[in-house]
């Protein structure tokens, strides 16, 4: 079943080395933030802004999703259930040229690998318990653009 009415959900969006908090509408006939974020546009929309920058608080920014490091979403409305898929976590270390993060790769149980998971034609990878090694930073949820990825590493089960 797919979620037919706008939604709006809270982000972190973390490019060209700032942090932006703010909301994004994630259109009808998308799930999840993930869809929106490998959608066909090339660009997002984040309004409401807050960062540690001097920014107005009505300012509104256009992202271009090619310069994003990692979205973190902080609060998202429940969704409809819909049918799940099974596969397996695979424990990860994605290595960009700023930072580590340790997480898990989810991989269906369609014969797919992590491979062709990582591989595909998404423009972001989605982590699950996502850590950025060495700092405090934990996210449930981390949508890590491929653009910025230069390996991973999958551990063995």
């Amino acid at each position: 079943m797919t979620v037919t009415t706008n939604r709006t959900v809270k982000i972190r969006v973390s490019l060209a080395r700032a942090k932006y908090i703010g909301e994004v509408a994630i259109p009808g006939g998308f799930d999840r933030m993930s869809d929106l974020l490998n959608g066909r546009s090339p660009f997002m929309s984040l309004s409401n802004v807050d960062s540690y920058e001097g920014i107005r608080k009505d300012s509104s920014f256009i992202i271009n999703k090619e310069h994003i490091d990692y979205v973190q979403v902080l609060e998202e409305q429940p969704l409809i259930e819909a049918n799940k898929i099974s596969g397996a976590f695979h424990r990860i270390r994605v290595r960009t040229l700023v930072s580590d993060i340790l997480g898990e790769l989810f991989v269906p149980q369609t014969g797919e690998t992590p491979m062709e998971v990582i591989g595909d034609d998404r423009a972001f990878l989605s982590i699950r318990n996502a850590e950025i090694v060495g700092t405090a930073e934990r996210y449930q949820f981390l949508g890590i653009s491929k653009t910025k990825i230069c390996s991973v590493e999958v551990f063995e089960s």
